[in-house]
């Protein structure tokens, strides 16, 4: 009866830690804070690219107001990846998840661009100096 219990569990334990795969592999989703008017390096399994905010344009509604329109950050971005370069115009929207997303392709691959989210939020109080800008974004292979 022990071994019976003891084969048992030792074929439970080989069971359990067997590899699969056939699984595809999770894609780790990878954000990045980019300064504005700085080179931001970013790393995508494989390639190195280089993301620079060069321009935000405010229109969200400050924070301690209430709006009709909610308002958008339009953005300009440079990305390259050292031998080429794309320039991308996102408009951001807070309530809005479609926004801020957009695909480019930089030589003969392909990526898409997610924004997360555009800090500082406005508030009546002060200006953001644009240096202080900071965007939340990601970038992924497609």
């Amino acid at each position: 009866m022990k071994k019976t219990i003891i084969l048992t569990l030792l074929w439970i334990a080989c069971v359990a830690c067997e590899t699969k795969k056939d699984e595809a592999p999770e894609v780790q989703d990878q954000t990045i804070n980019a300064s504005y008017r700085t080179s931001t390096p970013v790393t995508i399994p494989g390639q190195a690219l280089i993301v620079n905010v060069l321009e935000v344009n405010e229109s969200r509604c400050p924070a301690n107001t209430v709006c009709i329109q909610a308002g958008s950050a339009d953005l300009q971005l440079s990305i390259s990846d050292g031998t080429n370069k794309a320039s991308l115009a996102i408009s951001f929207k807070n309530e809005n998840k479609a926004s801020g997303h957009q695909t480019f392709k930089l030589g003969n691959q392909m990526y898409s661009l997610v924004v997360h989210d555009v800090l500082p939020y406005p508030v009546t109080t002060t200006k953001p100096n644009p240096e202080d800008y900071k965007v939340n974004l990601s970038i992924e292979k497609i």
